[in-house]
């Protein structure tokens, strides 16, 4: 080694350190904008989740920033993993050098001025070398600090794409919605345009009849006409013969008749004549006389056996004599008296008690009315909070009288035909008769209330609306539920669940929830 080349040597590490220094302040200058990009896209993030608009493109943009942020540190990475290489090839220098110097302490004991402003550019460059350790411990606190903000970053972005994923969630079941109610449509055309065909069909048909009916009617009414003129012709014929056949037939009948009374009259004269004959022997036998054939008698035969037969059954009834009769007669008095007065009893309570159903039944009518009327009123606010729209009553249907009538609910939710409980899905059907439980709770509310499963058949959206109104009805009320609905849940402030850890031991499991 020759004195002008170590020298040279010498200055061009020292070059070569101010050169890395440089480099070192410039990535120090870089950290430094870096990080004001960083806090500069943390206050772009924390104005991002206050704006719900717009949520898409801003995901968006947020990860592109992101992308270029993890480019960036991908290019630190590789800046710094220069920079340490930069470093150990300095280092190795360094060494190379230091067994230089002392080669040359040996063969260059004359140039000891020299060799001590080596020292001392080799003080300074030790020093550069520390100053350049701290800088880099510096710029890695730096990169952990800005590691951390891009993680935090990541979170707030995964928190980001969770919320655009439920939006595209009920994006999916708005377009779901559409496409099926534009199905309906369609389907409600095709049934429009085909009924529509068919009337047209129907018409021509009709038209075609009518023409035919037209000449139908002509030609029946020719034939009535002839029809009528036979009629009339038979009608006096036949007449004609009915009279002279009914005449015959009387005939017939008056001389039977009179053929038949000769024979009973011949009858009844032998039967008189022997009964006379009977009562002359007994009268004879009996009491030993004959009948005066002068004897008159004014009243008949059967009019005389009537009044005997009458005389014989007032003697038997008559019987032998009866001396307590009297005793009888005043129990039997007493006896009416007392059915009389409770019969009068009957017929007042009687009257009481129809008095008392008019009454109660006229309180129970306007109670109910009352009732219903404010039952209704509350029904239609509640189904227009549970449904976000639409409209809903309660109308009294078939009998007058409001006890005996029966109760219409008549709903239609937003975007449907007004319609009965049958047309609506099972949500549907769920989420109304809750908005009826809530309308009868709210007409007389309790301090407690007790929920089974209610929220079963509800969707993710419907059970959102629940709960919501359940928190609005909670300010006043304490709800226990029983739910396996996990969005129900996460709405309460208490939570029981019974485990069984170990096989026949349940276990009581409570968490409160800090709101």
């Amino acid at each position: 080694w020759t004195p002008d080349k170590s020298g040279k040597g010498v200055v061009g590490r020292r070059e070569k350190i101010e050169h890395l220094q440089r480099e070192i302040d410039a990535l120090g200058e870089k950290a430094e904008s870096l990080k004001n990009k960083i806090l500069f896209n943390e206050d772009d993030i924390t104005k991002k989740e206050e704006e719900l608009e717009g949520l898409s493109t801003k995901i968006s943009n947020l990860l592109e920033e992101r992308s270029a942020v993890e480019a960036k540190i991908i290019q630190n990475h590789y800046q710094q993993a220069q920079i340490m290489g930069s470093i150990q090839e300095d280092k190795l220098e360094l060494k190379k050098a230091q067994e230089t110097l002392t080669q040359l302490s040996y063969s260059l004991v004359g140039f000891a001025p020299k060799i001590k402003d080596a020292h001392t550019i080799l003080d300074n460059l030790q020093g550069s070398l520390e100053k350049s350790g701290e800088n880099l411990a510096k710029a890695r606190s730096e990169r952990d600090t800005f590691y951390q903000q891009v993680q935090d970053i990541r979170i707030e972005l995964l928190n980001l794409e969770n919320q655009k994923e439920n939006l595209q969630i009920q994006k999916k079941t708005t377009e779901g919605t559409i496409s099926e109610l534009e199905n309906r449509r369609k389907g409600i055309k095709s049934e429009t345009q085909f009924s529509k065909e068919k009337e047209e069909t129907l018409k021509t048909q009709i038209e075609e009849g009518e023409r035919k009916l037209v000449k139908i009617n002509g030609r029946l009414h020719h034939h009535r006409s002839i029809l009528e003129l036979k009629r009339q012709v038979y009608g006096e014929t036949y007449q004609e013969i009915e009279v002279t056949e009914n005449q015959i037939r009387s005939e017939q009948r008056n001389r039977e008749s009179i053929l038949e009374e000769l024979k009973k009259c011949e009858l009844e004269i032998v039967e008189h004549e022997q009964q006379i004959q009977l009562i002359r022997e007994r009268i004879r036998d009996h009491y030993d006389e004959e009948i005066s054939k002068t004897l008159q008698v004014e009243k008949d035969e059967a009019t005389l056996i009537s009044d005997i037969e009458r005389t014989k059954q007032s003697i038997e009834r008559i019987g032998p004599v009866n001396m307590a009769v009297q005793l009888e007669y005043d129990d039997e008095n007493n006896r009416l008296e007392l059915l009389n007065e409770q019969r009068a009893d009957l017929i007042a309570a009687e009257e009481n008690l129809r008095n008392t159903i008019q009454k109660i039944d006229k309180v129970a009518r306007n109670q109910f009315q009352n009732t219903f009327d404010q039952i209704k009123l509350n029904f239609e606010k509640l189904f227009v909070l549970f449904f976000e729209g639409g409209k809903a009553s309660l109308e009294l249907t078939g009998d007058p009288d409001p006890l005996e009538a029966d109760i219409a609910i008549r709903v239609q939710p937003p975007g449907k035909r007004n319609q009965n409980l049958r047309m609506l899905s099972a949500g549907e059907k769920s989420l109304t008769a809750i908005a009826l439980l809530f309308s009868i709770y709210q007409y007389k509310p309790s301090p407690y209330c007790i929920l089974d499963e209610v929220d079963a058949p509800l969707d993710d959206m419907n059970i959102k609306k629940f709960t919501r109104v359940l928190k609005k009805f909670s300010e006043e009320t304490q709800f226990i539920i029983v739910t396996h609905n996990k969005l129900t849940m996460e709405a309460a402030n208490y939570l029981y669940g019974v485990t069984m850890e170990n096989k026949g031991v349940s276990k009581l499991v409570s968490v409160r929830f800090e709101s």
